[in-house]
């Protein structure tokens, strides 16, 4: 029986598909990632070989995980950084809610993270009288739409300039029209940001990348509003997940380089940081604390099938959502969770729960499109068919479903009982998946003659 996650899936897609506006959008924001990923492969002598150097330096990272999870550990809090790991969502949220709660100014500042994203950071806090406030540009749009993010790095993708621009006009009385030069509107946006920096107690930001043996934070992003959420508040709470872990320094220019390549089509992004701790006396200014909350979440769970812990190795660069057919067609929201596209597919099920979310791994065409972008040299497409394997395996489809492909089985077995009568498999193809192929799609029609015919009558003619 699908789940209730599952009959909102199907039935999002199937809207999404049919809106042609937004499909035009989307299909509009996409192509300039295209562009983009074009232009900066040009910068790599080899990237192939960049590829498969950053797989290897993340398949290091992550088998010997919680080795570098010491090391770092131990050299962050020697600095003053205080560092907590929570096994789940619950954990995190409740550690993040007594800091803030002991802090006498409570306003947040906040720069885009898919984490915070994952624990539903912001509706806790909401719960508790507490408000956040985005300061990524995208993030900003998102929250003042009341809606979530549409993908990993883009997180108003879904959204046309149009859109933005009377959205901006309803919430702030504005007059911004076509004509109005998109500088304009980010400049508003700037200021309206501003200020709230400078008075907020508390900011809180994601992390790209935990370094192991100097015990420090990366941080990259593209407008400046991740250092000033880090830097201007007293305190800093950085929220991440264990697997952004990496074991050396010097390691991080290709895994820099590599993030902003694939994910906006950058040879570097705009600015890169990285955290040491709290402000030393001697320090003019920074924030007086620093926490840092690695959240597990069932992420180890991914790490126990030796076929599975390749997903880990992902730096979340969205390259994979970017050229998936399927995204490009219905768009992240449809997905129902957080991590969307061919990824997302993969680590949700684990994280959200597999029965709920069990409809994900075969959202995919398998087209192989993802391992090819991909710059950790992964293989997306098999995980997502040994992770529809266990889903099977587990019982997690519906019986229904089981006996059919257990009779097509039988019968896709011998040669003989695939034979017959071509108008009567049409008819049969016609009857049966009228429903479940879809209304914008053609039924697949049967050749006359089969792949097996057709190489019998080529032997005949050479003999």
């Amino acid at each position: 029986m699908a789940s209730e996650t599952e009959k909102l899936f199907i039935s999002e897609s199937a809207k999404r598909c049919r809106d042609i506006e937004k499909k035009a959008i989307l299909e509009k924001n996409l192509n300039h990632f295209y562009k983009k990923w074009e232009n900066s492969k040009s910068g790599f002598s080899n990237l192939a070989y960049a590829r498969k150097k950053l797989h290897y330096a993340k398949f290091r990272s992550i088998e010997n995980l919680e080795k570098n999870l010491i090391e770092f550990e131990a050299k962050f809090c020697s600095r003053g950084g205080k560092m907590f790991f929570a096994a789940g969502k619950d954990e995190a949220l409740k550690y993040i809610l007594d800091i803030v709660q002991q802090s006498e100014n409570k306003k947040i500042v906040k720069s885009k993270s898919m984490v915070c994203e994952e624990i539903q950071l912001e509706k806790f806090l909401n719960l508790h009288n507490i408000h956040l406030l985005e300061t990524d540009l995208g993030e900003f749009l998102v929250q003042l739409a009341n809606e979530s993010p549409s993908h990993i790095t883009a997180p108003a993708l879904h959204k046309s300039k149009k859109e933005i621009y009377e959205l901006l006009n309803e919430k702030y009385d504005q007059v911004f029209d076509e004509s109005t030069p998109v500088e304009a509107v980010v400049q508003f946006v700037r200021n309206l940001l501003r200020e709230d920096f400078s008075s907020a107690g508390i900011g809180i930001t994601g992390c790209n990348f935990m370094i192991a043996d100097p015990g420090v934070v990366a941080i990259c992003e593209n407008e400046a509003n991740a250092i000033l959420s880090a830097s201007f508040p007293k305190t800093h709470i950085i929220v991440t997940s264990i697997e952004k872990i990496i074991h050396s320094f010097d390691q991080l220019e290709l895994f820099q380089t590599m993030l902003s390549s694939h994910a906006t089509g950058q040879n570097m992004t705009v600015y890169n940081h990285l955290v040491f701790g709290p402000a030393a006396a001697s320090d003019k200014n920074g924030p007086e604390k620093v926490y840092l909350v690695v959240i597990n979440n069932n992420r180890t769970e991914i790490m126990k099938s030796v076929q599975m812990r390749q997903a880990m190795y992902c730096i979340k660069c969205g390259a994979c959502h970017n050229f998936c057919p399927v995204y490009s067609q219905i768009g992240g929201h449809a997905y129902q969770t957080v991590y969307n596209g061919p990824i997302g597919s993969v680590i949700s099920p684990y994280i959200f729960g597999e029965y709920e979310f069990a409809y994900l791994p075969f959202a995919s065409t398998l087209c192989g499109k993802c391992n090819t972008v991909c710059p950790v040299d992964m293989n997306i497409t098999s995980l997502l068919i040994h992770k529809r394997k266990h889903i099977v395996d587990n019982k997690y489809n519906s019986s229904s479903e089981r006996r059919l492909f257990n009779k097509l089985q039988r019968k896709l077995l011998k040669r003989k009982r695939m034979d017959g009568s071509v108008f009567l498999k049409n008819t049969v193809l016609r009857t049966f998946l009228k429903k479940s192929w879809g209304k914008e799609r053609e039924i697949p029609v049967i050749a006359k003659q089969s792949f097996c015919e057709l190489k019998k009558k080529e032997k005949k003619k050479k003999t």
